[in-house]
C-alpha cells in the first residue's frame, strides 16, 4: 500500500529527494498505525461496489425484459393490423357497407373523419372519397390515406357539389349497404357494426340513427334530436309510411348522413341525389322513406356532425337562398308520381313549411330573409297547397322566438293581410 502511495506521489510531486524521503517516511507512519481502517474502508467500498454491479445487473435484466415485451406486443399489433389488412383485401371483393365521402377543401377535418372509420368494428367496408375539385391540400390527404388502407378509393371530378359526388360514388360502390357521410364529420367506432346489424336483422331497406353537434369552436356536443324523433316513432319496427302517413317526414331529418341504405333498394327505385350547392339530400332522403317498406331504428348517438365551420357544405347559407324550393318540388312530385302525395300530404306540407321558416332564421341578413319569404308567400305556398290562414300564421308565431326572422315576417304578413 505505501509503496504505491510513493510512486503515485512521485509522479504528481516533483521534490526534492531529501524532502520526498521525509514526506514518505511519514505517510508510512500514517499508514502503518491506520491500515485496519484502511483495509476496513476497502472491503466496505468492494461491498458497495458488489452491489452497485448486482443492482445493475438486475436493472439490465428489467430492461431487457420489458423490452422483450414491447418488442412483443408490437410485434402482436403488427400482425393484427396485417391480419386486419389482409381481410380487408379478402373482403373488398363483397364488401358489407360502401361508404360515399364528396370531398370539398374538407383539410383540417379529414384526417379525423378517415381516422374515425378506419378503427371502426366492422372491417369489410370501403370508402369512396370523391374530390370534388378541392384546392386546399385535401387531395395530397387523400392520397396519403389510400396508401395506407386498401379500403379507400378516390375518384375525381370537377366542381360539381355533394349531390353530383355522391352519385358518381354510388357508381362504383360495391356493398350491400351504403352510407353517405360528410367529410367534416366524424364517428363513433361501432358505427357501421351496429348499423349493419340492425339491417341485417331487420331485413331493412333503410336504418336510422342519431348523433350529436359538435361545435367547431368550442369543442361542445349537444345532442341533435331533429335527427330522430323518437317520440314519433311506431310502436313496432320495422315499420313503413303506412303506419305514420301523417308525421313520417318529421321522424327523421332529411340529411342522407343519418341514415344506412341497402344498395339493391336504392337501385330498384333508381334513387339519386339533386345536383345543387344545398339540400341536395333532401329529394333522396325523402323518397327513400316515403318508398321504404322496411325502416328500422338503431337508437344510438353515433354521428358526430361538425358545426360552427366555416367552409363545410352546410356552411354556405348565403349563397343559393330559394334553392331548397326544387329539392320540395322535386320530392313533392316524385311523391305525385309514385302516387302516394294525397296520403302524405300532411306531413309534406309540415315538413316543407319547417324547412322553409328554418332557412329564413339562418340568413345573415334580413334582406336574404325576406326574398326566402317573399318566395314562400307568392309562389311555393300555392304549389303545395298550403292556406295561409289566421290559424297557420298564429301556429308559426307561436312556435318561433320574437326576435327570429320567421317570426317577425309572419308577424308583418298578418299585420298586413288578416286586418284588411
Amino acid at each position: 500500500m505505501a509503496l504505491k502511495i510513493k510512486n503515485i506521489l512521485k509522479r504528481i510531486l516533483p521534490l526534492p529527494a531529501k524532502t520526498q524521503n521525509a514526506g514518505f517516511a511519514r505517510i508510512e507512519f500514517l499508514i502503518s498505525q491506520n491500515s485496519k481502517q484502511i483495509d476496513d474502508a476497502l472491503d466496505e467500498i468492494k461491498k458497495i461496489k458488489y452491489e452497485i454491479d448486482v443492482q445493475n445487473a438486475k436493472l439490465l435484466n428489467t430492461i431487457e425484459k420489458r423490452n422483450a415485451i414491447v418488442l412483443s406486443e408490437l410485434y402482436n399489433q403488427k400482425n393484427k393490423i396485417n391480419e386486419a389488412l389482409t381481410e380487408s383485401v379478402t373482403s373488398l371483393q363483397n364488401p358489407k357497407v360502401s361508404v360515399v365521402i364528396p370531398v370539398y377543401n374538407a383539410a383540417p377535418y379529414l384526417p379525423q373523419c378517415l381516422d374515425s372509420l378506419r378503427v371502426q368494428t366492422l372491417r369489410d367496408f370501403e370508402i369512396i372519397c370523391v374530390n370534388d375539385g378541392s384546392v386546399d391540400g385535401s387531395v395530397d390527404i387523400m392520397n396519403y390515406y389510400e396508401k395506407s388502407d386498401p379500403r379507400i378509393k378516390i375518384i375525381y371530378q370537377e366542381k360539381l357539389n355533394a349531390g353530383v359526388a355522391r352519385n358518381n360514388g354510388m357508381k362504383i360502390a360495391t356493398g350491400e349497404y351504403l352510407m353517405f357521410l360528410d367529410a367534416d364529420d366524424f364517428f363513433e367506432p361501432s358505427l357501421l357494426q351496429h348499423l349493419y346489424d340492425n339491417c341485417e336483422a331487420f331485413n331493412s331497406d333503410i336504418c336510422l340513427y342519431t348523433g350529436t353537434h359538435y361545435d367547431n369552436k368550442s369543442g361542445i356536443r349537444i345532442p341533435a334530436s331533429y335527427f330522430l324523433r323518437n317520440e314519433l316513432l311506431p310502436m313496432t319496427q320495422p315499420f313503413s309510411k303506412n303506419d305514420c302517413p301523417e308525421h313520417i317526414f318529421q321522424i327523421t331529418s332529411a340529411s342522407a348522413c343519418t341514415k344506412m341504405f341497402k344498395k339493391s333498394f336504392v337501385e330498384n327505385n333508381n334513387l339519386q341525389f339533386q345536383s345543387l350547392k344545398k339540400t341536395n339530400d333532401l329529394l333522396f332522403a325523402y323518397s327513400a322513406i316515403a318508398l321504404a317498406d322496411r325502416i328500422s331504428v338503431c337508437n344510438e348517438s353515433l354521428l358526430n356532425y361538425r358545426v360552427n365551420v366555416d367552409n363545410s357544405i352546410q356552411a354556405s347559407h348565403n349563397h343559393s337562398k330559394c334553392e331548397f324550393f326544387k329539392a320540395l318540388s322535386a320530392l313533392k312530385n316524385n311523391l305525385t308520381d309514385y302516387g302516394i302525395y294525397d296520403e302524405l300530404k300532411k306531413s309534406f306540407q309540415k315538413m316543407a313549411v319547417i324547412t322553409t321558416v328554418n332557412y329564413i332564421n339562418v340568413q345573415p341578413s334580413t334582406e336574404n330573409a325576406r326574398e326566402i319569404f317573399d318566395a314562400f308567400i307568392d309562389k311555393y305556398a300555392g304549389e303545395y297547397e298550403i292556406e295561409l290562414d289566421e290559424l297557420f300564421i298564429n301556429n308559426i308565431l307561436s312556435s318561433y322566438n320574437q326576435q327570429s326572422n320567421s317570426y317577425i315576417l309572419f308577424q308583418l304578413y298578418k299585420d298586413s293581410t288578416m286586418q284588411k
